[in-house]
């Protein structure tokens, strides 16, 4: 009885993403019918608006509660270490050289810092905001409940990032890459909302990784290192999770997020 409760409740997670799909769509159907011309301007409404919508959908049918505690630094110590590896590893396996981006960014920086912060926010909000704590709570009853969530937003994240935003180059190795990537960052995401309890923290820690891909590099990986890269990540998160997600945090995420 209570395995039919929580997949017929788990349905709510597959809804609440396919909804805020379908708001997408809606808005680029809207957008190419008014045949709007896609510039910087265009693209930063367009990110505001998709995050109203994952909003809305919360509001109106997820009704997921979002934090905004904090608890000091201690909770998220090892995460900041973990943060800086991530950034910097991830800028290193990319040329340096610069980008057309970089230059416009150097005219408008203000604009540029606004564009990037509404960038990083949407996947943090969409998916570690509503979904993971969806998950986490229709998910309750099983073992492991908090790793599952947290595995299986940040492998919908990886497949968003790639797939849906279209942001595939290279051939399958360099796929499987950015997929890895993807995933890494947003672990580190999740892991940032369960550990502070505080959305703003998150949506910190994916503005400095966006700025700096931004900022700092082109999409031109080093395809020669893929291998290399993808066994870095694996072993990374294998690290993070292992000294993240103790027993004893566990416990204090599931009392912080009332699994109790």
């Amino acid at each position: 009885m209570t395995e039919k409760k929580n997949t017929k409740d788990f349905k709510r997670v597959w809804i609440t993403l396919l909804l805020w799909l379908c708001g997408m769509l809606l808005l680029h159907i809207v957008c190419r019918a008014l045949h709007v011309r896609i510039n910087a301007n265009d693209m930063l409404i367009s990110n505001l608006i998709t995050i109203i919508i994952a909003l809305a959908i919360n509001w109106l049918y997820t009704k997921e509660k979002i934090y905004f505690e904090w608890y000091g630094f201690k909770r998220i110590g090892w995460l900041l270490v973990f943060a800086l590896i991530f950034v910097i590893a991830i800028n290193a396996m990319f040329k340096t050289i610069p980008s057309a981006t970089s230059l416009e960014i150097s005219l408008s920086p203000f604009f540029w810092l606004f564009f990037i912060l509404a960038s990083a926010t949407i996947p943090v909000i969409m998916f570690y905001a509503i979904l993971m704590p969806a998950m986490i709570h229709n998910w309750q009853t099983s073992s492991n409940v908090i790793l599952k969530s947290l595995i299986l937003s940040s492998a919908l994240f990886s497949i968003f990032e790639v797939f849906i935003l279209n942001n595939m180059y290279g051939g399958v190795l360099s796929t499987i890459y950015q997929l890895v990537a993807e995933f890494t960052f947003g672990l580190m995401c999740g892991l940032f909302y369960l550990r502070s309890v505080n959305i703003i923290v998150s949506i910190f820690f994916g503005f400095i990784e966006t700025f700096c891909a931004v900022i700092l590099t082109h999409i031109a990986p080093l395809f020669g290192n893929g291998i290399i890269n993808i066994i870095f990540f694996l072993l990374f998160i294998y690290l993070v999770l292992k000294i993240t997600l103790r027993p004893q945090n566990i416990k204090q995420i599931e009392k912080d997020f009332k699994l109790n």
